[in-house]
Formats: C-alpha cells, sequence, structure tokens
C-alpha cells in the first residue's frame, strides 16, 4: 500500500476574526518578544509565520496569556480544528480567573 499525502493550511487572519468575535484580541509574538522565546527556547517559530513565536491573546476581561507556537502545531500533528483551539484559550482563561480567587 502507498503513502497519503495531506496538505493543510492554518489561515491565522481568519483564525484572528473568529476570535474578535468571541471576545479575543491575538496577536503574533514576533521582534523583542520573540527574542525572549529564541534564547530560552521555550518556544519555536510559527509554521504559519517563521517570525513569529507564539501568539499573545488579550482577554475581554483585559488578562493577557502568551501561548506558545506548539498549541498551534496540534492542528498539524493531530488534526485539531481551530475552533477547538479556541475553546482550549477560552478554558485557559477561566482556569487562571478560578486559580486567582
Amino acid at each position: 500500500m502507498g503513502r497519503i499525502s495531506i496538505f493543510a493550511q492554518f489561515d491565522l487572519d481568519a483564525f484572528f476574526k473568529i476570535a474578535a468575535k468571541i471576545g479575543l484580541e491575538m496577536k503574533l509574538i514576533t521582534g523583542k518578544e520573540a527574542e525572549e522565546s529564541k534564547q530560552t527556547k521555550a518556544s519555536g517559530p510559527m509554521l504559519e509565520d517563521p517570525n513569529a513565536y507564539g501568539i499573545k491573546v488579550k482577554f475581554s476581561n483585559g488578562r493577557m496569556l502568551k501561548l506558545r507556537s506548539s498549541l498551534f502545531r496540534s492542528i498539524y500533528t493531530d488534526f485539531v480544528p481551530p475552533g477547538q483551539i479556541l475553546r482550549v484559550i477560552e478554558k485557559l482563561d477561566e482556569a487562571q480567573r478560578h486559580a486567582a480567587k
């Protein structure tokens, strides 16, 4: 039996627009912020943008969270739908709120 090739593309702009509809403001982690990740090797470059080392999320309550690029690689490695990634991000905010109490 031969091999099957599957090609996938993750549209960050579309993902950011969907996130904005549910109250999440997202930006790529680039520049000086990305340098920190490079030096500590906490995160590798994103497949969608080699200059980005993750995504910074601002929740509607003002809380900020930096997400490593590895979270978004699961879209390719495990075929996780982008909507599921958004649900994980929302759950992270809920967990942080409960931990702060």
